[in-house]
């Protein structure tokens, strides 16, 4: 029997699922969520040259959530940040129908759960970050644009422009795609003036925007744009370990994995099932679509949009959290599945949410995945020591969220001989966990081990426990 009111169902589900992001959030926060969190709390210029306008928009948004909450309670702004992330990515999904819509010509919420549920969404739409906005605006901009594609709009075209190029000032990744949908404009109307026209007077507001923020703060406009590829904390090279970590992120774009797998042994076996029910599912779905290569006018756009991400991912060190978009375009590339049979695409949604809460949700939201508040802990208790740790950005960030102290000179974040005999010879005590056994993991596989700590004696000062192991400091010495 037929639900009398889907659409009431559908809203519901978008609602309930919402609530779930909302309640499961990390809390886990990485190396640039903290920063994030400390310049919202501590600084007056929350403009950042990488991702200009997002923090100032969400601090906006934040306050007015807590305007409107502040009869029953007041949000953390690692609350808010988190929430906002949640809801934007709803509304990345409802954008991502619409495209689907136009693409296949019917309603397929089949695709939007697949997307809604992928690893690599679901971990930055419960997280301190600043990727699930920007791409909300790019995939509005685009739906707009295959709009006026459709219907020649003009105004379904003003507001697709607008979007793309305000994505590009929320995080500078999305100049790629904008760079993209512009080449598929100029080629379907390179002789129409008014629409080429419109298009880059509105394009003409990033670079506008940029000199204006840059101008005020004292920078020059090159030197700015460029600030995170000069000073080192945006890296661009190529080697085949980046080729191989993508190979490695594709995948878990879709089905999270970490080094989890690999310090808990009942993680691996509870894997093994879940996967079996996917790939069986996966297949069975597969036998009843007829697969041709062969895009659309649409799904050209899309295919190229993937392709340049991945080419940007490629030279950006296998970036994970740059392929947020890459569910989304790869669904985008399928074909109709509604002659599947409904239990297959059932089976098919819950096993890809039951991987994803089991290895993502749950243990990032209740467990201490890397003892940072011991480290905090410890660097408290002995605040004159010189701290070299691995993680030494995270503790730094979480130092400056704590205290507002930004980039303390005492947190070393990387062990080198010269640094650490030069603290030595000057007489003051070094604290480090680099002789500590490092999962298996993006950084451990792109740094090479420093044979040197074997030159130093260590003395065990701290030992706790986290889900990833045992961690220990040790205070360093001569031998």
């Amino acid at each position: 029997m037929k639900y009398k009111n889907p659409q009431f169902l559908r809203w519901f589900a978008i609602l309930l699922f919402l609530f779930f992001l909302v309640v499961f959030r990390n809390i886990n926060i990485g190396i640039d969520g903290y920063y994030f969190l400390a310049k919202f709390q501590y600084s007056k210029n929350l403009f950042e040259p990488h991702h200009l306008l997002h923090h100032q928009i969400y601090f906006n948004l934040s306050e007015i959530i807590n305007f409107i909450s502040s009869f029953i309670f007041k949000w953390n702004f690692d609350y808010t940040f988190q929430a906002l992330n949640a809801l934007f990515f709803v509304f990345a999904l409802l954008e991502f129908h619409k495209i689907r819509q136009i693409i296949i010509q019917k309603s397929d919420f089949f695709s939007v759960s697949i997307v809604a549920f992928s690893g690599v969404g679901i971990r930055y739409a419960t997280d301190v970050e600043v990727y699930i906005f920007p791409l909300f605006l790019s995939l509005a901009g685009t739906y707009k644009v295959f709009q006026y594609f459709e219907k020649s709009n003009i105004l379904n075209f003003l507001m697709g422009s607008f979007l793309v190029c305000f994505a590009i000032l929320n995080h500078q990744l999305h100049f790629i795609w904008w760079l993209v949908l512009t080449f598929f404009i100029l080629k379907k109307y390179l002789f129409n003036f008014k629409i080429i026209g419109i298009h880059f007077i509105i394009s003409l507001f990033v670079p506008l925007i940029y000199w204006s923020v840059s101008n005020d703060l004292g920078y020059n406009f090159g030197d700015y744009v460029l600030y995170d590829y000069k000073n080192g904390s945006a890296n661009t090279s190529f080697s085949w370990k980046n080729l191989f970590l993508i190979c490695v992120n594709f995948p878990r774009t879709f089905l999270f994995f970490n080094e989890i797998f690999f310090v808990n042994f009942f993680y691996l076996i509870l894997a093994i099932p879940i996967l079996i029910v996917l790939f069986f599912t996966v297949y069975r779905i597969k036998k009843t679509v007829i697969y041709e290569l062969k895009f659309n006018e649409y799904q050209k756009i899309i295919f190229a949009l993937l392709l340049s991400i991945l080419a940007f991912v490629l030279f950006s060190h296998g970036n994970y959290e740059f392929m947020v978009a890459v569910p989304f375009l790869v669904i985008l590339l399928l074909p109709d599945v509604s002659a599947s049979k409904v239990q297959d695409k059932f089976m098919l949604i819950i096993a890809l949410f039951l991987w994803n809460f089991i290895f993502l949700l749950y243990p990032f939201h209740t467990k201490d995945l890397k003892g940072l508040t011991y480290y905090y802990e410890a660097y408290e208790k002995n605040p004159h020591k010189i701290f070299i740790v691995k993680d030494g950005y995270l503790l730094r960030n979480y130092v400056y969220f704590k205290k507002g102290i930004e980039n303390p000179k005492n947190i070393i974040t990387k062990f080198e001989k010269k640094i650490v005999d030069n603290y030595l010879n000057k007489g003051y005590e070094i604290f480090t966990d680099y002789p500590n056994e490092e999962p298996l993991n993006r950084r451990s596989f792109m740094q090479s081990r420093e044979d040197f700590i074997e030159k130093y004696k260590f003395k065990e000062v701290y030992k706790f426990n986290t889900f990833l192991g045992e961690k220990r400091i040790y205070q360093l010495q001569h031998k």
